[in-house]
């Protein structure tokens, strides 16, 4: 075989390997696109979940619900509908009326004398705090937001 014909068979296969290559290349920046914004859907998720986490603590270990944190809640949270589903969304905004719940009735019983409707208030506001803490302690939380921190999905 001369020079020649060697050269017409590598120049004729070198179109489908560059084509080939071009192809690979492609693909591996696909799947490295697709992984980046896989973990950056995961970053800005696990910010929400993180934000819920902290309001509920911060609710136990402090007790009161100030104005300032039911603000840094919303904001820390404001993204939760392009973030997740409905039912997510949801959820998010009964934590947060739970909340305000919490708050209100605490202001409403300040300077009330006791009797019926100090202690009714009362315990609503203990059946929202124990709605709140049951959120944490029996994995509600975590439950709800499983499938969206997975990153095998």
């Amino acid at each position: 075989m001369s020079i020649e014909q060697l050269m017409k068979i590598f120049s004729g296969l070198a179109v489908p390997v560059i084509g080939f290559l071009g192809v690979y290349i492609a693909w591996k920046q696909w799947r490295t696109a697709a992984y980046r914004y896989k973990m950056d859907l995961f970053e800005k998720r696990f910010g929400v979940y993180e934000a819920i986490l902290d309001f509920i603590m911060s609710i136990r270990g402090g007790g009161k619900i100030s104005d300032q944190s039911l603000a840094l809640f919303k904001e820390r949270t404001l993204a939760t509908r392009f973030l997740f589903d409905d039912e997510v969304a949801d959820y998010v905004a009964e934590i947060r009326s739970r909340a305000i719940d919490i708050q209100t009735y605490s202001q409403e019983t300040k300077g009330m004398d006791a009797g019926d409707e100090k202690i009714a208030l009362q315990r609503k506001s203990s059946e929202s705090r124990k709605w709140l803490y049951y959120q944490i302690d029996e994995k509600q939380l975590n439950q709800r937001f499983q499938k969206y921190l997975s990153l095998n999905h």
